[in-house]
């Protein structure tokens, strides 16, 4: 299906005049990067669900079932893999600086530090449960980070702050329940 895109949007440039060698790389720069993440993505073995993306910088974060992956994306054309963390995550992902954030389990969150990208360490896991005696939030649907703060929306069950003024001691500080 990609390829096939690919040659659609040649077709569709030599159509509007472009002359071919033109239409190829305009079409390769502007449709083959897509395709190309596509394949890295599916090359790490996710199931698609769990997949969840985020660029900073040259580097895409990737998490999923098979653990966290660093892709370094400077030539979008020739993407490596540039380290991983081996550690089951799905779900909810966010990158601040040198920190990457991310749901483990479902109400754990895992702050990972990625200033070695070829080396990312595990700084901490924030457990929520205690936040909410009566029972668990379920599982982190997303994280939003804003300057030492970060917002994770649980499913249904409200949304929390956490302060990450520390990342290597982030804290419950506070929630708005739905």
């Amino acid at each position: 299906l990609d390829d096939m895109l690919l040659v659609s949007y040649i077709r569709q440039l030599r159509r509007r005049g472009m002359p071919l060698e033109q239409a190829v790389e305009e079409a390769a720069m502007t449709r083959l990067r897509p395709v190309l993440m596509t394949a890295l993505v599916a090359s790490l073995e996710m199931p698609a669900n769990q997949w969840k993306l985020v660029k900073s910088g040259s580097h895409l974060f990737v998490s999923g079932y098979a653990g966290l992956s660093i892709v370094d994306v400077s030539n979008p054309l020739a993407p490596v893999l540039a380290g991983e963390l081996l550690r089951q995550y799905g779900g909810a992902l966010a990158v601040a600086g040198d920190n990457v954030f991310l749901r483990h389990d479902d109400a754990s969150l895992d702050v990972v530090d990625v200033s070695d990208v070829a080396a990312p360490i595990l700084l901490t896991t924030l457990n929520m449960d205690w936040a909410n005696s009566d029972s668990t939030f379920g599982p982190i649907e997303s994280i939003l980070i804003e300057g030492n703060d970060a917002y994770l929306a649980f499913g249904g069950l409200g949304l929390h702050r956490v302060d990450i003024s520390n990342p290597a001691a982030p804290r419950w500080a506070g929630s708005l329940d739905n």
